[in-house]
């Protein structure tokens, strides 16, 4: 159901102080870069969050929204999943992935697809994890990011 940007915004409310809502979709509900930032912002300001997997797919969300949700993944440190398909982030979201990621142990699984999405995001990836760990999809602009091994100069 549908829950627009007054909904994401309550929906942030709740999850500033949330602490038993591991999973949580909301896919679909028409939440643009405003309700989004909101979200990023209450995630961030929650360190007693549970949350682990963080569905956003096909919504409205551009740039400004997916940076703002991909730098939580540096903060929020039992977050597992992060999920934007279908949406219009580019290359800007796939590279705070990438800062996220740098102090980030807790992270599975990332999946970029945004109508803006370039191979400068795959390029991004691969330089730093290789190919055993992401996948590019051309044509669909569809990168997957899999944990496993630290890149290069990172230790457990």
């Amino acid at each position: 159901l549908p829950i627009g940007e007054e909904g994401g915004e309550l929906v942030a409310a709740v999850m500033e102080h949330n602490r038993s809502i591991r999973e949580l979709n909301l896919s679909d509900c028409l939440l643009g870069d405003g309700a989004v930032t909101s979200l990023a912002r209450a995630l961030a300001m929650n360190p007693n969050s549970a949350l682990a997997d963080l569905f956003l797919s096909s919504n409205p969300l551009g740039d400004r929204g997916g940076v703002a949700i991909c730098k939580i993944i540096r903060q929020c440190s039992t977050l597992e999943c992060l999920v934007l398909t279908n949406t219009d982030i580019g290359d800007a979201t796939s590279s705070a992935v990438l800062e996220g990621l740098e102090d980030n142990a807790t992270m599975r699984m990332v999946v970029l697809q945004g109508s803006k999405l370039t191979t400068n995001s795959s390029d991004m990836f691969f330089s730093v994890w290789g190919h055993d760990h992401v996948e590019w999809e051309e044509g669909l602009q569809h990168l997957v990011w899999r944990a496993g091994a630290h890149p290069p100069g990172v230790q457990d």
